[in-house]
C-alpha cells in the first residue's frame, strides 16, 4: 500500500510517501527564519508559506520516494489540531489531488500520528527503538494487538498528555495540562533568556553543560493530588529567578549560569512528567512501586479506572496494565526526557515505542503511518471515495485525541 501524507498543521510544510508504515520519503519545508522575527509564529506569514511550499514539496516527496502519482493509493492529511488558516492549506491541496488522481482521502488527527509515530520504519524497514519485545515484525492487527493497551506520553508545544491507548482509535487522557504545555514553557523561558524562537531547543543544548544545584527552581504539581501538570507557575518561578539574579550579580560567568538554569529548568520539567508517569502506571498495575510519591494511591487508582472505563472507545479489556509505551511530540527530542522514559519503561519491563528524531516534531510521515493503521484495522471503508464526501472534509482546529 502506497500512501501520500500531507501536514500543515503548524509552521512546517511537510509531505511524506510511505509504503504501508515504512517511509519511502519525507520532506519539510522549515518556516524557522520567517517566524524568528516575530519571536513566535505568525498564522498569516506560516499560510503564505504552505501555499508556497506545498506543491514543490510534493514535487520533491514523489521522487525521493521514487514514485509516481498513478502509483499513489491513498492520500492522507492532517485535519487538526493546528492553525486553523494553515490546516486550510493541506487539506484544499490533498482534496484536490484526492479527485485529481481519483484517490480515497484519509482525514488524520495530527496528534495519533504522534501518539504512533514510533511504529514508523525507516527506508530499511528498521525501528528507531531497541530492546526486548521492541520490534513486532510485520505491523498486522495481530502484532498491534500485542502491544495494546499501550500508554501513550505526548509532550509538545501545545500539548502534555499520558494517554491510555485502549486500542486504535480508543484514546483516554489520563492526565493533562491545565494551562501551558511543556514545550510552550520551554520555548517561553527561552525567550526570557534571550534565546529567542524557538527557544526551546537552545535550552536543551544549553542544559548539556549546566549543573544541578545552582538555582532554586520547582517542580510543577509534585505530589499533587491531582493526576494533572501545570507549567505556568514554573515560568513565573524562572521569570523571578532571572531578575534576582541580574539584581544580585553582575560579576559571574553568565553563560555557564545561563547553563546552570537550563539545566534546573530541563529538570523541573523532565521530573513533573516522569512523575505523573510512574503514578499512572502503578495505578494501572494496581500496586504503588518505590518510585511513587503519591499521596492519595488509592485516590490515583479510582480515578484512571474512572476515566478508562467512560472514556475508552475500544480495547476487550480495557484496564489491563500496558503492553508498551509510546512516547511523541517535539519535546521528546530533549535526551534527558526520552532518557527519563526510557528508563521508566526498562523498570517495568515494558517496551518503549520511541520515534526517529525527524518524525518527533511535527511531520507527514507520522499522518501517513495513522491513515495506515486505520486501514489495516478498519479496512478501506474508513477511506473517503466519494468526491462529495472528500469536498466535506474540514480543518477541525481543536480536535482532541481523546476524551
Amino acid at each position: 500500500m502506497i500512501l501520500l501524507a500531507i501536514d500543515t498543521s503548524c509552521d512546517e510544510t511537510s509531505v511524506a510517501v510511505l509504503e504501508d508504515d515504512r517511509v519511502l520519503a519525507s520532506v519539510l519545508a522549515t518556516q524557522f527564519d520567517l517566524h524568528r522575527q516575530y519571536g513566535g509564529i505568525m498564522p498569516s506569514v506560516s499560510r503564505r508559506a504552505h501555499e508556497e511550499n506545498i506543491h514543490g514539496t510534493y514535487l520533491e516527496a514523489l521522487k525521493r520516494a521514487r514514485k509516481d502519482e498513478k502509483d499513489l493509493d491513498y492520500i492522507a492529511v492532517t485535519q487538526g489540531p493546528g492553525l486553523a488558516i494553515d490546516l486550510e492549506v493541506g487539506i484544499r491541496y490533498a482534496q484536490d489531488l484526492a479527485k485529481r488522481l481519483r484517490r480515497p482521502l484519509i482525514p488524520v488527527n495530527h496528534m495519533e500520528g504522534h501518539l504512533l509515530s514510533g511504529l514508523l520504519r525507516n527506508r530499511a524497514g528498521k525501528l528507531f527503538s531497541k530492546g526486548v519485545g521492541v520490534d513486532i515484525g510485520k505491523l498486522t492487527t495481530t502484532a498491534l494487538d500485542r502491544i495494546f493497551p499501550a500508554l501513550g506520553v505526548l509532550v509538545s508545544g501545545k500539548h502534555t498528555e499520558i494517554v491510555y491507548i485502549g486500542g486504535l482509535g480508543g484514546y483516554t487522557k489520563l492526565a493533562y495540562t491545565l494551562d501551558d504545555a511543556a514545550g510552550e514553557a520551554f520555548d517561553k523561558v527561552g525567550r526570557m533568556l534571550g534565546f529567542g524562537y524557538p527557544g526551546g531547543p537552545v535550552i536543551s543544548e544549553f542544559a548539556k553543560s549546566g549543573h544541578l544545584g545552582v538555582v532554586e527552581l520547582p517542580i510543577p504539581m509534585y505530589r499533587s493530588k491531582e493526576l494533572r501538570f501545570s507549567f505556568s507557575g514554573l515560568k513565573t518561578a524562572c521569570l523571578y529567578a532571572l531578575k534576582k539574579h541580574d539584581a544580585e550579580d553582575t560579576a559571574g560567568d553568565k553563560r555557564q549560569y545561563v547553563a546552570d538554569f537550563a539545566r534546573q529548568f530541563e529538570f523541573s520539567v523532565v521530573s513533573a512528567i516522569s512523575e505523573k508517569v510512574i503514578r499512572v502506571l502503578d495505578a494501572l498495575h494496581g500496586t504503588k512501586s518505590e518510585l511513587n510519591n503519591s499521596l492519595d494511591f488509592e485516590k490515583d487508582v479510582q480515578s484512571v479506572r474512572d476515566a478508562i472505563s467512560t472514556g475508552c472507545a475500544s480495547g476487550s479489556d480495557a484496564v489491563s496494565p500496558p503492553r508498551a509505551i509510546f512516547a511523541g511530540g517535539g519535546v521528546i527530542n530533549n535526551v534527558r526526557l526520552s532518557g527519563a522514559l526510557s528508563r521508566i519503561a526498562k523498570r517495568y519491563k515494558t517496551p518503549f515505542f520511541l520515534p526517529y528524531p525527524r518524525f518527533r516534531s511535527d511531520n507527514a510521515a507520522m499522518i501517513g503511518l495513522a491513515a495506515y493503521l486505520h486501514i489495516l484495522y478498519d479496512g478501506e471503508e474508513y477511506a473517503l471515495t466519494n468526491a462529495e464526501d472528500i469536498e466535506k472534509v474540514e480543518r477541525i482546529p481543536r480536535l482532541s485525541v481523546a476524551g
